[in-house]
């Protein structure tokens, strides 16, 4: 299965670097094997329509020191986390990234509100160390 947004971030070996510019943040990952990134867009205004994608279509903002993602248009083919949480198209997540003591961690806060799949909403939240170490290559000898 095909790993999506809420799974890229909750997995247990996720590493990623966010990079961010005026128009864009883009998130790239370690150790997953779709493409290791999302694109985030921060120029626009609202979500674009279209057909649903595993990475579903990302807006954000800041608000202070937090980036704030509002992410729809989602495809039912991934799963929430590594448990096979599924989830439907109507799935929509606010994810809040965020510095805390004094930047030696990001804090990730997720809410993820589906009614088709979900009986309320659901809230993950978790912390990542800040390092300077880079990110290795992903190499997945089965998309050869």
């Amino acid at each position: 299965m095909v790993v999506g947004p809420f799974r890229m971030m909750a997995r247990d070996d996720a590493r990623f670097e966010l990079l961010a510019t005026s128009h864009r943040a883009t998130l790239m990952f370690e150790n997953i094997a779709l493409g290791n990134k999302r694109e985030i867009y921060l120029s626009r205004a609202g979500h674009t329509t279209g057909e649903p994608t595993y990475l579903g279509d990302s807006i954000a903002r800041f608000d202070g020191d937090t980036l704030v993602v509002d992410t729809v248009g989602f495809n039912d083919l991934t799963w929430l986390n590594d448990a096979a949480a599924p989830h439907s198209e109507a799935l929509h997540l606010v994810e809040r990234i965020r510095p805390v003591q004094a930047g030696k961690y990001r804090e990730y806060r997720v809410t993820a509100d589906d009614a088709k799949a979900l009986a309320k909403p659901y809230t993950y939240t978790r912390y990542f160390q800040r390092t300077t170490a880079e990110l290795k290559e992903d190499f997945c000898e089965d998309r050869r």
